[in-house]
């Protein structure tokens, strides 16, 4: 294991992707979504690793850059 802080006080790039593979959604689409968050910030970790129990805690950021959003339907790009 590496030593030194668990979580990064700073994370330059942040992508999250998700599929939609039900058929509830409006407009009955599938599809995929990707958010991407850049230059995020820590601003408090209320993480307390001296638990018996699994480590869950808030943190939390702030986003000093931007954020995207992209979503494709069908293999297609739709902005």
């Amino acid at each position: 294991m590496s030593k030194g802080e668990d979580i990064p006080p700073n994370i330059e790039e942040l992508i999250i992707s998700a599929q939609l593979l039900k058929d509830s959604y409006e407009y009955r689409h599938y599809g995929t979504f990707r958010i991407t968050i850049k230059r995020l910030v820590l601003l408090a970790d209320e993480t307390d690793v001296n638990t018996a129990d699994a480590v869950i805690a808030p943190l939390r950021f702030y986003v000093a850059g931007t954020v995207d959003s992209e979503v494709y339907t069908t293999g297609e790009k739709n902005l």
